[in-house]
């Protein structure tokens, strides 16, 4: 499946469109007719922080009991 995901922001703030194939980002800002298009809401995309929240409530648990 090709996705092209619309207003979202990457890491410094900077509007961006991201290209997907089979789950995998493949270029930013690369729309073909193909892409099926969605739209980000405006959020923050950060590839690499999958599953943050469980690592930040570990590092929580071990700084602060």
């Amino acid at each position: 499946m090709k996705v092209i995901v619309k207003n979202v922001n990457d890491a410094s703030g900077k509007k961006v469109e991201v290209a997907c194939e089979n789950g995998r980002i493949i270029d930013l800002g690369k729309v073909t007719p193909d892409f099926q298009q969605l739209d980000g809401g405006g959020l923050t995309i950060i590839p690499g922080l999958v599953d943050l929240h469980t690592h930040l409530l570990i590092l929580y648990s071990i700084l602060y009991g």
